[in-house]
């Protein structure tokens, strides 16, 4: 009985070893496809808005295994130019822009990008437009439409007819807000979402 018994238990530590590997796997398979490139410039909200917003992002990550990053909402994304001209570069949008206000609205939503797989709609206000249109023609990024928008989820795993579930659960005017834009702030979003780096923060001193 007691070989019997050992037997059982190699088996289960051998099964247990198995499915670590297997959801080890698949976690890569998932971080290698959530992959951006070049540089992002963020609008970052601050106090009770972003402590709202980042619980919601944490337990999202923790019920659905997705990847944690700080609420922002991106102005310009996608920069592949050099660091120490992107940085440049973004001195002068923040030279170019005065501070304004983005308007979170509750409303949630999900598209196929794994970047918009769950999120909050921006207001698209004429000053978070113009910032865009600012930060576009001095990277020489002219032509693409800019849909302002404040990322809840990043997955290319869970369906989109689970997500809008998801997006039905949450709670709109709890997610609801409103935050000051006074620095931008950049990041290095090179390969997935644990990688990514901030550069710096610029201050708005337009006029």
């Amino acid at each position: 009985m007691a070989a019997v018994s050992t037997a059982s238990k190699s088996v289960l530590t051998y099964l247990s070893l198995c499915c670590e590997l297997v959801n080890a796997t698949i976690s890569q398979i998932i971080e290698k496809m959530i992959e951006a490139k070049g540089y992002s410039i963020w609008l970052e909200p601050e106090g009770e808005v972003k402590n709202d917003l980042s619980k919601v992002i944490r337990d999202l990550s923790a019920q659905y295994n997705t990847p944690l990053f700080y609420p922002h909402v991106t102005l310009l994304g996608g920069i592949v130019l050099r660091e120490e001209e992107v940085v440049d570069r973004t001195k002068e949008i923040a030279r170019n822009i005065s501070p304004y206000t983005v308007a979170v609205t509750g409303t949630v939503d999900c598209e196929d990008h794994w970047t918009k797989a769950l999120f909050l709609v921006v207001s698209e206000t004429v000053e978070i437009m113009a910032a865009n249109r600012v930060a576009r023609t001095v990277c020489g990024m002219e032509g693409e439409g800019y849909h302002p928008h404040l990322s809840l989820m990043y997955t290319e795993d869970i369906p989109i007819d689970q997500r809008r579930k998801i997006a039905s659960g949450l709670d709109p005017e709890a997610l609801k807000g409103q935050f000051l834009v006074d620095k931008l702030h950049l990041y290095r979003t090179e390969g997935g979402v644990e990688s990514w780096v901030k550069v710096g923060e610029f201050k708005l001193t337009g006029n």
